[in-house]
């Protein structure tokens, strides 16, 4: 599979586009409806269905500093997850 400097910049720009749009649900309709969309954007953007990822989120630090998988980055994203008690949402911001 080829990626090529056209595919990035429309990842990144799907990305941060998607990213805003979490923060403008989360305001307008809850996190119910903000962890939908997440979950929908990350399945585009991160390739589960590939196989294990590796996504080193920004704020995140010590045991958990990387995620290898869709529940891990979710949370990053929305945070409500017991399992990734330090992630507040950063998609929520």
């Amino acid at each position: 599979m080829q990626i090529s400097e056209h595919d990035l910049a429309d990842a990144r720009q799907s990305w941060g586009d998607g990213l805003i749009k979490i923060s403008q649900i989360f305001e307008s309709s809850g996190i119910d409806e903000a962890k939908s969309f997440a979950s929908s954007l990350t399945d585009n953007l991160y390739g589960f269905d590939f196989g294990p990822i590796l996504f080193k989120p920004t704020l995140s630090g010590g045991a958990q500093t990387f995620r290898h998988d869709k529940e891990g980055t979710l949370s990053y994203f929305v945070g409500q997850n017991p399992k990734y008690p330090k992630d507040t949402g950063f998609g929520l911001k």
